[in-house]
């Protein structure tokens, strides 16, 4: 089940799963369109922000989950010893999730998700200490988008000029002007603390 919500110029993508523990259908099918759907989806509302939840049933998406740029974000177990219930999402910088009791009649614990913009959360000192990092989404879909607009563009332009600096000014230019048009970004806040090696776990251009 999807849901897309506006809020604020903001658009939510909520996606709700149900994998049963002995499923009629076959497991690798449900996972392909289930990631068939979530690109589908980037590519449709490119700065949205994903919140996908549901019982997955030991369903190991974890390799799939990486290439589509979410991260699963309980730590702890909902499900006697296992992690059933599952919360995947884009933004794990300003998402965070609690597994409590649950207030139903059911063996599942439930999960308590707090989603709150890095803007609300940050005081006036720690905005001068963190640091702001643009993130590019590299999935297939936006390269080869990328690929097509740079096939397409008349570089005479820039192959006709005499000066050697500035055709390779021209052509940075163009192409810069080319990944910010087709190339989704998202700018993730991080402390002062945080070594500059480390990087979140979304692919990124350098």
């Amino acid at each position: 089940m999807w849901l897309k919500v506006c809020k604020n110029a903001q658009i939510y993508i909520f996606g709700l799963v149900y994998h049963p523990p002995k499923p009629i259908y076959d497991s690798h099918d449900f996972t392909v369109k289930l990631f068939n759907d979530i690109d589908e989806l980037s590519c449709i509302f490119p700065q949205a922000i994903f919140y996908i939840t549901g019982d997955f049933n030991r369903l190991d998406i974890t390799k799939q989950s990486i290439d589509a740029g979410l991260t699963q974000i309980v730590q702890s177990t909902t499900h006697g010893r296992h992690t059933l219930d599952l919360f995947l999402t884009n933004r794990d910088d300003i998402t965070s999730c609690t597994v409590v009791k649950s207030c139903l009649n059911t063996d599942h614990l439930a999960l308590t998700v707090n989603c709150v913009t890095s803007r609300s959360i940050l005081c006036d000192h720690d905005r001068t200490t963190r640091r702001q990092i643009q993130f590019y989404d590299i999935r297939k879909c936006f390269i080869d988008k990328l690929g097509q607009a740079i096939y397409e563009f008349d570089w005479s332009g820039v192959t006709d000029r005499l000066n050697v600096t500035e055709a390779y000014s021209a052509f940075l230019h163009n192409l810069h002007c080319y990944v910010e048009q087709n190339i989704p970004s998202h700018q993730v806040t991080l402390p002062s603390t945080t070594p500059t090696h480390i990087t979140t776990s979304c692919q990124f251009l350098a």
